[in-house]
């Protein structure tokens, strides 16, 4: 039995009894799915980042990745702190638990201040020199987010909802990268704003319409965002982006980035656009 380090709060009633199976597994996590559990609980090892859902093992390092003792459609099952999936079990009593929801304090940015982050948000990203693959799929996704930013400027619902849909599911990986940038987007949107802002419900209605256009790990984590929950390097970034701490900001981007393939990326991008929409917003 493996020791879990920590886990999602939302996750502590579903420990006690619960029945699902598993709905995909790699190198190192495992996806569950769980009966009237909205979202996917992901088991993760060597990582220390908190997400929506998650359950991070105590171990950095497992001898054999979770593909190849697990395959969607096993078994799983919370019972009295101990999970069990497949041959594999997890022991989550002693977890540490953790709650990915942005912090509201009522703290509004304004229009200066949402500028302010976006550029040195935008200026962090430039001297991390990360490239996008050039190939096909990139520069379509480079038009949709185009769209999706002009639709941010006009403020129209409508425009906004179009956009969402031409974004949501395009793009490889287990989260496409039009999910991502969505999501990133309302995390900056949320910060800047507050979760009842005009933006942000426009946004989340539109992504609550497209789940079905996503794979399942997207729609997860669009659930998880139009409730204000997010993975803790988004957490981290944006506080460290209200603090003006430009270093702290550098060394919370590098952890971004280093999500998935282009996720963190794709989540950064949508960041700065949903920054630079706050600051606009604010004038208003």
């Amino acid at each position: 039995m493996e020791n879990a380090a920590c886990m999602d709060c939302r996750l502590l009633a579903l420990a006690q009894n619960a029945r699902g199976a598993v709905a995909g597994a790699y190198r190192t996590s495992a996806n569950l799915r769980f009966e009237g559990f909205d979202g996917l609980c992901t088991v993760l090892c060597g990582t220390s980042d908190d997400g929506p859902g998650g359950i991070v093992l105590g171990s950095a390092f497992r001898p054999r990745p979770f593909s190849d003792e697990l395959s969607a459609g096993m078994p799983a099952r919370f019972e009295g702190g101990v999970l069990a999936a497949g041959p594999l079990m997890f022991d989550v009593r002693g977890a540490r638990l953790f709650d990915c929801a942005l912090p509201d304090d009522g703290w509004r940015a304004t229009s200066a201040e949402a500028g302010g982050m976006a550029r040195v948000l935008q200026d962090a990203l430039t001297a991390a020199r990360r490239p996008r693959p050039n190939d096909a799929m990139q520069r379509f996704l480079a038009v949709r987010a185009m769209a999706f930013r002009d639709a941010l400027r006009d403020g129209s619902g409508t425009k906004i909802a179009q956009a969402v849909r031409g974004l949501i599911g395009l793009g490889p990986g287990l989260t496409p990268s039009g999910d991502d940038q969505v999501t990133g987007c309302l995390a900056a949107l949320r910060f800047a704003l507050g979760p009842q802002d005009a933006l942000v419900r426009a946004i989340s209605d539109a992504a609550g319409r497209c789940r079905g256009s996503t794979t399942e790990v997207g729609a997860s984590m669009l659930s998880s965002a139009r409730e204000g929950r997010f993975r803790g390097v988004v957490r981290s970034l944006l506080a460290a982006l209200k603090s003006e701490d430009e270093r702290a900001v550098r060394r919370r981007l590098d952890a971004l980035l280093g999500v998935g393939a282009t996720s963190g990326l794709d989540m950064a991008d949508g960041m700065t656009a949903g920054l630079h929409a706050a600051a606009l917003a604010r004038k208003w």
